[in-house]
């Protein structure tokens, strides 16, 4: 996994250190878990700091001092699937120039952590009574002194202050002023051509201690332009499945050869919003009315706003005016440059998924999009700029980000917490994708199982998970599966499919972390199988938390005009969309919905959704008794139809749909009762 981009079949990228696990099967998870701290930041690197760069810091600041959240580039630590990684070269020159962003830990982050906590939990004194933004700066924002003295420590070493906003404070210099700022020696990396500089992994980044209690972590920033490239470009869109299904088994492909004793279905042509609402249960009398979700995401797409207008009038779902919104840096297509052409899998169309998919269950909801950059760290802090952003305006009370990284150092960890914490007390809630990839074995080089994505991970956001659906004539709920494709093809002379069930294809993300203890809400709830696996002495936290419909086989209809390119016309295409980067803003559409209902801000959602276990609210949705389901996909990613795929459901990577809690849909996908108080 390249950025914070997930969407489809994501990018493939594997850690550059070495991976360590014991023989995968087909149903567990193997990786080893080391548990670290769960409100705040968590696992602190313990490997020795360069002497020269500690000597320089004594001299500078006398006594002992303070180690901080380390924060790790992600360019310093993944390799593409091409081998290319970024190379070490050593300690920078003295002069070689830095940039970095002092994060401010406020003046009572603990009491932040708590208050979220108390105001997002069912029978808390505190239950949803939410401060407002400028309540949450008096009473844990960083005090102004805090702010002065962290300026006159930094500007004492000798780098000079580029900036000062409510969250941190940027600086300019060397790499030796930085080295003596920090107490940690700074090397230069060479980058897709560039050279950056940041301390090495396992470096020990530090602050005296009469600051160090006002700095969460220490952010090194490239300081490169972005290598040259065109503007961003779609190259195709995906064909329409045809001939397809426009419920579940409509249309059986009777010319090709039968499957486990049946004839296979053509795929669905995609769920439109009627089916979906209807099959999910959402009463007719909840649009979302008077609610506002914001999406996030890096680029955006030139036709998003126009192409959202016409797919909500072609489904009667017209928007009303005002009610779409764009929030976009003003050198937003710089940042991305080449697009998909120049392999920049961040310019994609998923800001056109990610609104319709919202529209499409909460018809009356106000959507607004944030574009955010693909540079800083492969868009890591542009996606946290816009988080920033909604929680310290209230942009919105329902966050939905279709992305993820697949590892997240303390420092990373620290400052987005930092922001989850801040909305929660707000009551704002967040979602994030679980993935499509399984248990991620396909991203890593040993092909071993690797920990759930980064934020879905975190304990402070709602992890979606993705599930096959099928919808009947009459818009009823048939069945649910977990997400897991199996793909099979024609064998010689067409009179049989050859290797069932296949290979696997796609299927939602989940899984142990490695990072976060088990968080109050799943106690109880996770079996120890999961939160405690590979014998780790205390449980974990596991993903996801809930799920929705992410099949390319029975996925959501959506529309997107295709950009010029390759042969591609400019034309609107409607066809299904597919991933949990799309069952996700369908749950952030639910959750407007639910939303209308309550009166009130859901805020921090999971602790209510784990209260209603096991109740009439959710589909438990599992791979058994269906056992595997079949269907008939006639196309192939690209913009021609390919030969037939068979694809064989409830055959997840690694992961399992079971009873109960389990790491492909949790807990389960919404059911009518859901909107029941």
């Amino acid at each position: 996994m390249r950025s914070m981009t997930m969407p489809g079949r994501p990018p493939r990228w594997r850690t550059a250190s070495t991976r360590t696990a014991s023989t995968r099967t087909a149903r567990t998870r193997t990786a080893g878990l080391a548990v670290a701290c769960l409100a705040l930041a968590i696992g602190i690197t313990t490997a020795a700091t360069a002497t020269t760069a500690a000597t320089v810091a004594a001299r500078a600041w006398p006594g002992a001092r303070r180690v901080l959240h380390a924060y790790v580039p992600m360019w310093a630590t993944l390799v593409a699937d091409d081998g290319s990684a970024a190379a070490d070269l050593g300690p920078a020159p003295a002069d070689a120039p830095v940039s970095a962003r002092v994060y401010l830990a406020g003046r009572d982050p603990r009491g932040l952590a708590a208050y979220a906590a108390a105001v997002s939990a069912p029978g808390s004194p505190l239950f949803h009574r939410y401060l407002s933004p400028a309540q949450v700066q008096r009473r844990f924002g960083p005090a102004p002194g805090q702010v002065a003295s962290v300026r006159n420590w930094l500007t004492g070493t000798g780098l000079q202050v580029t900036g000062v906003t409510r969250r941190y404070v940027a600086v300019a210099g060397t790499a030796a002023q930085a080295e003596q700022a920090f107490g940690a020696e700074w090397h230069s990396f060479s980058v897709s051509g560039r050279v950056e500089q940041s301390p090495p992994s396992g470096a020990q980044v530090s602050a005296p201690p009469q600051f160090a209690a006002a700095v969460l972590t220490v952010v090194p920033l490239e300081t490169s332009p972005p290598p040259p490239g065109q503007p961003p470009a779609l190259a195709s869109l995906p064909v329409p499945p045809s001939p397809c299904s426009r419920y579940f088994g409509q249309r059986l492909a009777e010319s090709l050869p039968r499957a486990y004793g049946r004839q296979a279905p053509y795929a669905a042509c995609g769920y439109t919003p009627q089916q979906l609402r209807s099959a999910y249960g959402v009463p007719a009398s909840l649009t979302g009315k008077g609610v506002t979700v914001a999406v996030v995401h890096q680029w955006a797409y030139p036709t998003a706003a126009q192409d959202l207008a016409t797919f909500g009038a072609e489904h009667g779902e017209p928007l009303r005016p005002g009610q779409f919104g764009q929030i976009l840096p003003a050198d937003l297509d710089t940042s991305c440059p080449g697009g998909i052409q120049a392999g920049n899998a961040r310019a994609t169309n998923e800001e056109d998924l990610d609104v319709e998919a919202v529209h499409a269950m909460a018809p009356a909801a106000r959507i607004v999009y944030l574009g955010a950059e693909c540079a800083d760290d492969f868009g890591t802090l542009s996606v946290l700029d816009a988080l920033t952003r909604i929680t310290d305006q209230r942009l919105a009370s329902i966050v939905t980000v279709s992305s993820g990284v697949p590892v997240a150092s303390p420092g990373v960890v620290a400052a987005y917490e930092q922001v989850f914490q801040q909305g929660a007390a707000e009551g704002i809630g967040f979602y994030a994708p679980s993935g499509d990839s399984g248990d991620n074995a396909t991203h890593t080089a040993d092909h071993q199982p690797m920990q759930p994505a980064y934020p879905a991970s975190d304990p402070w956001v709602t992890a979606v998970g993705g599930t096959t659906m099928a919808i009947g004539r009459d818009g009823s709920y048939k069945w649910e599966t977990g997400w897991g494709d199996d793909d099979a093809v024609l064998g010689a002379g067409g009179a049989s499919w050859s290797g069932l069930p296949g290979t696997f294809a796609m299927g939602a993300g989940g899984g142990a972390s490695i990072q976060f203890r088990q968080p109050s809400y799943q106690r109880g709830v996770v079996p120890a199988s999961l939160s405690e696996a590979n014998g780790s002495r205390q449980p974990v936290r596991v993903v996801p938390d809930i799920a929705a419909d992410a099949d390319p086989a029975t996925g959501p209809l959506i529309g997107v005009t295709g950009i010029p390119g390759a042969g591609i016309a400019a034309r609107y295409t409607q066809f299904p969309g597919a991933g949990t980067s799309i069952s996700t803003p369908l749950i952030a559409g639910i959750q407007a919905d639910k939303q209308q209902a309550a009166g009130v801000s859901i805020g921090f959602a999971n602790p209510a959704i784990y209260a209603r276990y096991g109740s009439p609210a959710y589909h438990d949705v599992t791979d058994l008794p269906l056992g595997v389901g079949v269907t008939l996909d006639a196309v192939l990613p690209g913009p021609t139809a390919g030969p037939p795929v068979l694809e064989t459901f409830g055959m997840d990577l690694g992961l399992a749909a079971t009873t109960g809690y389990d790491d492909v849909t949790g807990i389960g996908s919404p059911a009518p009762g859901y909107f029941s108080p």
